[in-house]
């Protein structure tokens, strides 16, 4: 069996996925798009991936932007 974290595209990998969410009681991490609104920084946005164990007042203050190092500049994307 492949592992779902590795699948990469293989016969069963949105499967194993599914399997994982539900053996999770059908949670799966949480994720987040957030954005750098500093204007000398030329990223723009980037995808956070949290681990199962994040917790639950962990928030985008506590992140720096991997690009300019800036704190106060991050923003979380609505969708």
């Amino acid at each position: 069996m492949h592992s779902p974290v590795c699948g990469e595209g293989t016969p069963g990998s949105v499967t194993q996925w599914f399997l994982l969410a539900l053996a999770l009681g059908g949670r799966m991490p949480p994720t987040e798009e957030i954005k750098c609104t500093d204007d000398d920084c030329f990223l723009d946005l980037f995808e956070n991936h949290y681990t199962y164990d994040v917790p639950e007042d962990y928030s985008v203050s506590e992140l720096s932007c991997p690009v300019c190092g800036g704190t106060d500049c991050l923003e979380r994307v609505e969708l």
